[in-house]
């Protein structure tokens, strides 16, 4: 079966916190795992920590100014620093959530 998997991230941000502007304080997210049978999709919020000097502030207009494909996964790797083994946890969690549901719908149930 030929399974695909695709993430999607938001960020709640805070207009000030320890004196820094627009920090991001959470991390929404939801891994969708797909295949010809179906769809499974897992999702969380992950805290991320309050800067507390300048290398550890995250600045949201750089991150919007990359990519759409750069800032997920860059947003998923703070998660990764955060929760070492998180994504690829996470996506063998929603791919087995989508074999165990694939499994089930493909039972028959036969009158005796």
């Amino acid at each position: 079966m030929d399974m695909q998997i695709s993430w999607t991230v938001n960020v709640e941000i805070a207009p000030e916190l320890n004196g820094f502007a627009n920090v991001v304080t959470r991390v929404f997210w939801a891994c969708v795992a797909r295949s010809e049978d179906g769809a499974h999709r897992l999702t969380g919020v992950e805290d991320i920590p309050a800067p507390v000097d300048p290398t550890s502030y995250i600045d949201i207009s750089d991150l919007k100014a990359k990519p759409r494909d750069q800032r997920r996964a860059e947003v998923l790797s703070w998660a990764e620093i955060l929760k070492p083994g998180f994504i690829a946890s996470t996506e063998a969690a929603t791919t087995a959530a989508l074999d165990q549901r694939t499994a089930a719908a493909s039972a028959t149930v036969v009158e005796l």
